[in-house]
């Protein structure tokens, strides 16, 4: 019996204090896509159409939950600049491939763009 193996999407931090998109703002749709830590968040992030990426922030208290959920699924579009101080950290989710030039193409793209260099103060 042959296996298929699935690659894991590439993954590149974009910009601390740099949010992503949400999709909703209704606190009951938010806390679906909520996660307590980041392997739980990028572990579902490809299976849910919608996800680009992965916002780290204060967190929600979601109902039922004893502690916030801090990693929220969001899409890749830049939203805006979170406050200095904010703890807010963003991943894009990149193709998923078992190439690994193609993830390091990926990453120095984003790393390299001007969204990231304007959020690091750059020109």
């Amino acid at each position: 019996m042959q296996h298929s193996l699935v690659a894991a999407p590439c993954w590149v931090r974009i910009q601390a204090n740099l949010e992503l998109a949400l999709d909703s703002v209704q606190l009951e749709d938010r806390c679906r896509v909520r996660y307590s830590s980041e392997d739980a968040a990028k572990t579902a992030c490809p299976t849910v159409a919608k996800c680009g990426g992965v916002t780290h922030d204060g967190g929600l208290q979601c109902p039922g939950q004893r502690t916030r959920l801090r990693y929220e699924l969001r899409s890749a579009n830049v939203e805006h600049y979170a406050l200095k101080g904010d703890g807010v950290i963003s991943w894009i989710k990149g193709p998923a491939s078992r190439s690994s030039l193609e993830c390091r193409e990926f990453r120095d793209f984003w790393k390299n763009s001007s969204t990231t260099r304007k959020a690091r103060g750059g020109p």
